[in-house]
């Protein structure tokens, strides 16, 4: 008797706001991005059967996007079993509200979300609140990290100092 384990057929997907973003080499951010997303797929033993990398699409934007209606066909007709993103907040943003129907459709498709905290299964009230509620927070805190950034910039540039 085999004991072996099938692993659930994946689509990976990593998002950047704009193509400054994507470019910029010192922040490397869909590189960090995918070193997160291989760990995940290991830990999981998942099988990645495509890679989408998704520049300058809005939250609101996003499943209007063809790449990310190939990637709803592929989970609805279960070519695929669940998306594997680095965190939550690369789908959801606090401002875009139309992000959370992205995490509505992996609901209804009964697909798996793979993240670097958690698995999401959306099988129950539980799960699905849990998981849009730590959507709203990585967000939040992303929203939060990235002020204080600004802010820290911008005092080192009024004391003279190159930020």
């Amino acid at each position: 008797m085999s004991t072996k384990s099938t692993s659930s057929r994946v689509i990976a997907l990593l998002l950047v706001s704009n193509e400054e973003q994507a470019a910029d080499k010192r922040l490397r951010r869909l590189d960090r991005q995918q070193t997160v997303i291989d760990r995940i797929v290991a830990t999981h033993n998942l099988e990645v059967i495509r890679t989408v990398t998704l520049i300058n699409v809005s939250a609101n934007n996003m499943l209007l996007n063809p790449e990310c209606q190939a990637i709803l066909q592929a989970i609805e007709t279960h070519e695929v079993d669940g998306v594997v993103v680095s965190d939550l907040d690369r789908l959801v943003r606090l401002g875009e509200l139309a992000s959370l129907a992205a995490m509505d459709f992996l609901k209804r498709a009964k697909a798996k979300l793979y993240t670097r905290r958690a698995v999401h299964h959306f099988t129950s009230d539980e799960d699905i609140s849990c998981t849009y509620m730590s959507a709203i927070l990585a967000d939040g805190f992303s929203q939060m990290m990235k002020k204080r950034m600004q802010h820290g910039k911008e005092a080192k540039r009024k004391a003279g100092l190159r930020p």
